[in-house]
């Protein structure tokens, strides 16, 4: 009988090495699994982060790009004058 376990009338104590070892190969495939998992969500976030941050870079070169090719007007402020004060 183990010291740190109680076999209550039966072969083998609770919790022995035999069912630890049958358990192992299982327990090794289920973390690995979730080492898997976790290593995708981390690319995943990463992709989605840079992707996030460069588009509104990518979006300020494309205007550029579209006034220099005179595709889009750039944006003029409403002059003010004494009849229209707002600009307007």
């Amino acid at each position: 009988m183990s010291d740190n376990s109680i076999s209550r009338g039966r072969g083998r104590p609770f919790g022995s090495k035999d069912s630890y070892k049958r358990r192992l190969p299982v327990a090794s495939a289920i973390e690995k699994h979730l080492a898997e998992i976790a290593a995708l969500l981390a690319a995943l976030n990463r992709r989605h982060r840079h992707e996030h941050e460069s588009l509104p870079a990518v979006l300020r070169r494309l205007v550029a790009i579209e006034r220099q090719l005179g595709l889009v007007e750039k944006p003029a402020a409403p002059k003010s004058s004494r009849r229209r004060p707002l600009g307007m």
